[in-house]
């Protein structure tokens, strides 16, 4: 500590070392005088000097209280230096990375942020978050996760429907455009393809129903199959989730994720009784849920064009 030009605890005034066991310190409190700033570090050989203007790695705190701010944290540091933070996701045994969300920094407070990230397989990912500036990318912490989906998954910018998919289906079509064209005087026909168009077409058969009730509490599925209020309320808002014209992602339960629009409006029809309701739609493959480009004009991911990494 500097005051009235001698480093009190340091150089001659310091004491001898003694080795003490001391549990974690986790407050510090200044008090009875006027502070510039405060300097707290690992580095045990640091030579006593003026508050750093900047953080190192054995920086711990860094106060300059300016503009009367008293946080000791690097998020001062970090509001100096960051104009964004960028989220981004990639599998865990590939290289290229997905940009899944950028956030503005102008204050301490837009640190704090959440989002879902809905476009997800069922794998190991790792997840990377880090600062951006005037160009340049600072260093990144991740982290690992591993996504799982055990139901089928409906969802778009304005919600999400899922059901447990113990009864139904979910068949795909792949569609690869070609003609078949027979000459006068060939045994075989000549095949011509001139697209580049290779998406798939996805028949869901699924009952989309309550599982829990407005207090929050499960609701076991036979008691949902003969509460006719329930049901068709429910499947009512259902359907017009499924007809309201905005692109989707429809997961599996096997783990495949596509990107869709719903071209067949879902039908509503009986299975073994007539409280046994079943609905059947059908969507064709829009865009790659691994394309930020295709993410966001579907409205699904809200990120500048000058973000994206996979178009």
């Amino acid at each position: 500590m500097l005051f009235l030009g001698a480093f009190l605890g340091a150089d001659e005034l310091s004491m001898p070392f003694t080795p003490t066991l001391i549990g974690d310190d986790d407050i510090l409190e200044l008090s009875g005088a006027c502070f510039d700033g405060l300097f707290v570090t690992k580095d045990l050989d640091a030579e006593p000097n003026l508050l750093p203007s900047e953080w190192d790695y054995d920086t711990i705190m860094l106060a300059q209280f300016n503009d009367y701010h008293a946080e000791a944290g690097n998020y001062g540091w970090n509001l100096n230096n960051t104009s964004h933070l960028i989220v981004r996701r990639r599998a865990t045994n590939e290289y290229d990375w997905t940009t899944i969300k950028v956030q503005p920094i102008h204050s301490i407070d837009d640190f704090a942020f959440d989002g879902i990230d809905m476009a997800t397989e069922s794998r190991d990912y790792e997840y990377a978050i880090f600062s951006y500036q005037q160009g340049a990318e600072g260093n990144y912490t991740s982290a690992y996760i591993t996504s799982k989906n055990s139901d089928l998954v409906v969802a778009d910018s304005s919600g999400t429907y899922t059901t447990p998919f113990t009864d139904g289906f979910c068949n795909t079509v792949d569609n690869a455009p070609s003609s078949v064209v027979t000459t006068l005087y060939d045994k075989y026909p000549t095949i011509i393809r001139n697209t580049n168009a290779n998406y798939e077409e996805i028949t869901v058969n699924a009952s989309f129903l309550p599982n829990k009730n407005e207090e929050g509490e499960c609701i076991p599925y036979d008691d949902v199959v003969e509460n006719d209020a329930m049901r068709v309320l429910y499947q009512r808002q259902t359907k017009d989730f499924l007809s309201n014209g905005l692109p989707k992602i429809l997961k599996n339960v096997d783990g495949q994720v596509w990107l869709v629009y719903i071209t067949t409006p879902p039908s509503d029809s009986a299975d073994t009784t007539y409280s046994d309701r079943k609905l059947t739609f059908s969507c064709t493959e829009i865009g790659s849920v691994r394309s930020e480009k295709d993410l966001c004009e579907a409205g699904l991911l809200d990120i500048p064009e000058e973000w994206w990494s996979n178009v």
